[in-house]
Parts: structure tokens; sequence; C-alpha cells
């Protein structure tokens, strides 16, 4: 083996380590970019749902909760509200009007002052609920 073959193999050798380097290097680069970019995401995340999703504080107490003593926190008499539309209101026999019971979990019983919307669910059709 002559002194140029040496040095040609030596070379390319030294080019092949360098090409893996740089590859290396720009693999870690862009480690480095994606695990800044969801640190920042988090940290947005984070920031939004403390703006938005927070609750509301209560009242003016330094914690934003309400005394203990506040006639807030007894539950309201539920009074009956009269219909909005004149006249007696008949549901039809073919319709089924099934109410759950009044529960801490789903339905409070609490009265409503107006109705804010009407959901009709048909149980025929699982994947159909429309809201009026």
């Amino acid at each position: 083996m002559t002194v140029r073959e040496r040095q040609s193999s030596v070379r390319a050798r030294r080019k092949k380590r360098g090409k893996r380097l740089m590859i290396a290097y720009a693999l870690r680069g862009v480690i480095f970019l994606l695990l800044a970019l969801m640190i920042v995401l988090m940290v947005c995340g984070v920031i939004h749902m403390r703006e938005h999703l927070a609750p509301a504080p209560d009242s003016k107490l330094p914690d934003g909760n309400m005394a203990a003593d506040d006639p807030a926190l007894s539950e309201p008499p539920i009074v009956p509200i009269d219909p909005a539309i004149p006249g007696e209101i008949t549901i039809p026999d073919w319709l089924v009007q099934d109410i759950l019971p009044v529960n801490e979990y789903s339905r409070p019983g609490i009265a409503l002052s107006e109705v804010n919307g009407v959901v009709v669910h048909d149980t025929g059709n699982p994947f159909l609920c429309i809201l009026l």
C-alpha cells in the first residue's frame, strides 16, 4: 500500500466520521427543539387553564371563597314558575317523558328562572342528540 492510498483511505474515514457527527448533532438539535417546544406548550396550556378555566371568585374574601354565614350558601327555596306559553300544555300519549329522580349528582331539583335550551334525545338512534 502506498502513501497516497493510505492518505486517501484516512481521508475517506475522516469524511465518513464527519458525516456521522453532523447527523448526530442535527438529531440532537431536533430533539432539543422538540423538548423546548413541548415545555413551552405545557406552560402556555397551564397559563390558559388558569386564566380561562379557573372559577371566578365568589366574594371579595382574600381566598375567593364565601363566608360560612353567607346567605347565598343556603339552598334557595324551589318556587314553581308559571309557563311562558299561555294556555294548557298537553303531552301526547306517544311521547315518553322519562325524568331522572332528584339526586345530588344529576338532578338537583332547583327551579330555573328561564329555559336555556331543550335537548331531544332519540334512543332509537343512539348517535342522535338534537339541541333545540
